[in-house]
C-alpha cells in the first residue's frame, strides 16, 4: 500500500515537481506513471523509495512513514520496494537471472528464496526461457518487460503484464490522475 497525502516537492532551484499530490495505491494494484518530460514522474517514484524527500505532506509505504523516517531506516524500506526505470539500468556483464537476483543478494536473502523469486518474476514477464541470456541479447520489447518486475510484497497479483485485468490500472500525468 502506498499513500501520499498533500505531497509537495520543491527543489532548491525553484522547480516544483509535486504540488499537493494525493495518491492511494492499494496492494495488488498495477499503476503506470506516464507524462511529459518534467511532469515529476521520476520524482514521484524516487519519493516512494526515499531517494528524494518530500518538501511537505505525508507518504506511507506499507508500515513505513517516509516523512519521519531516519536515514538509517531507508535500507529496510528498499529491501521491500523494487523499482525498475524505463532506461533499464541492467548490468551488461550479468545474465537476465543475475540482474534480477543481484538486489536480493546484496541484502543477503537466502539463495533458495532468490532462485524462487527470480524464476517467479521471469515467469510473470514470460522470459523464463531467456534466463541465461545477457541484456544485449534481448529485444527492446523483452527489455521493456523488465518494467513489470514488481516486488511481490506490494503487488501480489499473478497477472502483472501490461494489460493487467485483475486489478485497476491508473495512469498519472503530472499531478493529474486518469482512471
Amino acid at each position: 500500500m502506498i499513500v501520499m497525502e498533500d505531497v509537495y516537492k520543491k527543489y532548491p532551484n525553484g522547480i516544483t515537481a509535486a504540488n499537493g499530490l494525493n495518491v492511494n495505491i492499494d496492494q495488488g494494484e498495477f499503476v503506470y506513471v506516464v507524462g511529459p518530460s518534467g511532469a515529476g514522474k521520476s520524482t514521484f517514484i524516487k519519493m516512494i523509495y526515499r531517494e528524494e524527500r518530500a518538501t511537505k505532506g505525508n507518504i506511507q509505504v506499507d508500515r513505513f512513514d517516509l516523512i519521519n523516517m531516519k536515514n538509517k531506516e531507508v535500507p529496510y524500506l528498499r529491501r521491500d520496494v523494487g523499482v525498475v526505470f524505463q532506461d533499464f539500468k541492467l548490468l551488461q556483464s550479468k545474465t537476465v537471472y543475475e540482474n534480477i537476483a543481484y538486489a536480493m543478494e546484496v541484502v543477503e536473502k537466502d539463495p533458495a528464496e532468490i532462485k524462487d523469486r527470480v524464476m517467479e518474476v521471469l515467469d510473470l514477464v514470460n522470459l523464463k526461457h531467456k534466463v541465461r541470456m545477457m541484456p544485449d541479447e534481448l529485444s527492446g520489447g523483452e527489455t521493456a518487460d523488465f518494467d513489470c518486475k514488481i516486488n511481490r510484497k506490494y503487488a501480489k497479483s499473478s497477472d502483472c503484464r501490461r494489460t493487467n485485468r485483475k486489478s485497476r490500472s491508473r495512469y498519472f500525468m503530472g499531478n493529474h490522475e486518469y482512471p
